[in-house]
């Protein structure tokens, strides 16, 4: 006996629909191919042709910058011998109106030429970067790194006169990357420091804002040691200055133009302490540093300007790429990136 069942009728038309809807597809497919040969033949130009000698052309590219790199580096990834042949067999491929085989070769030979220039310029930026660096260790640079404390009064004065005299101001982690050939220095760079995180440092902010120009701030944390009396951490209101807060250190590396700097836990005369305490105030102020703001700190500030052989050595193995003194000079080299010059006064610059 039968029984009508609606479920199965519904999915018997919606099968029929689905054929009727594919082979309407099918033949639109047929009918527009069918057409633009037409078209093709009549006009003389083949589109696919056409289309698939672009993309001979787009690799024959590939192949040329690959050859400059090759040459540029020194290094082979890919010999002629091996190249010029796959380019003949698509040539030949698309004479043939052979398409789909010239498609996937082009397709083939262009991922593996990709491949091979992204290790080439790879290979090439490294080679860059060790020329630069070369180059930097065995010559001076003159960047004068002006040192501030409290905002001086005429500071509005310094920083228009470093402007008028054509000055661009960069930070401390510029001048590393120059130093490891990473990058190159604008037109007279300087670099302006402002130590220990006073609280006062905010009207500097705001005349650095104004005029769109760069410095590096060395913030004291604050700890035990000190009695809790300095840093940002501090919290003993019957000693010491006033201090920025963690919500002013945040406005000063979100302005874009603020690089933080350590000055390690305490304002300790490091080179007093025993190694294990000195690389404990140089590690630990990096660390708190990182960790608040999210963002590697790579520069340091010896309190004092204080330092000898075993404090550099250990300010280069807590992970810092420089460190500042405060001996005057204008001339700072890759060499003594540890051991960087200061000057007091932008009026005293030429």
């Amino acid at each position: 006996m039968y029984y009508y069942n609606p479920d199965k009728l519904h999915l018997k038309i919606l099968a029929s629909i689905l054929l009727i809807v594919s082979a309407i597809a099918i033949l639109v497919i047929l009918l527009n191919y069918s057409q633009a040969a037409r078209v093709d033949s009549k006009s003389g130009v083949n589109t696919l042709q056409s289309y698939a000698k672009s993309k001979l052309n787009k690799l024959i590219g590939y192949k040329a910058e690959l050859v400059r790199l090759q040459t540029q580096t020194q290094v082979t990834v890919e010999t002629e011998q091996s190249m010029t042949p796959a380019i003949d067999r698509i040539r030949s491929s698309i004479s043939q109106l052979d398409y789909n085989k010239a498609f996937v070769q082009i397709e083939l030979s262009s991922q593996r030429l990709i491949t091979a220039i992204g290790q080439l310029t790879a290979i090439d930026l490294k080679n860059t970067e060790q020329s630069r660096a070369a180059l930097a260790a065995e010559s001076q640079v003159s960047v004068p790194i002006l040192m501030y404390h409290k905002t001086p009064a005429n500071f509005e004065q310094q920083l228009d006169a470093l402007l008028a005299k054509g000055y661009n101001t960069i930070t401390m982690l510029q001048l590393a990357d120059y130093f490891d050939g990473r990058a190159v220095l604008p037109p007279k760079p300087a670099i302006i420091t402002f130590d220990d995180g006073f609280s006062d440092q905010m009207e500097a902010f705001t005349l650095l804002q104004q005029r769109n120009m760069k410095a590096t701030f060395y913030v004291i944390i604050g700890g035990e040691k000190s009695n809790w009396c300095i840093g940002i951490m501090r919290h003993n209101l019957s000693c010491g200055d006033s201090y920025l807060s963690w919500q002013q250190v945040h406005q000063l590396h979100n302005s874009g133009l603020i690089e933080i700097g350590a000055h390690t836990l305490d304002h300790s005369d490091l080179p007093t302490l025993a190694p294990s305490d000195q690389a404990e105030q140089m590690s630990k102020s990096k660390k708190t540093l990182e960790s608040e703001l999210n963002t590697t700190v790579t520069t340091l500030a010896y309190p004092y300007g204080k330092f000898d052989g075993t404090t550099t050595a250990l300010a280069q193995q807590s992970g810092y790429r420089t460190a500042v003194s405060t001996i005057a000079g204008t001339e700072q080299n890759s060499r003594s990136r540890f051991v960087l010059l200061r000057v007091r006064d932008a009026l005293l610059l030429p």
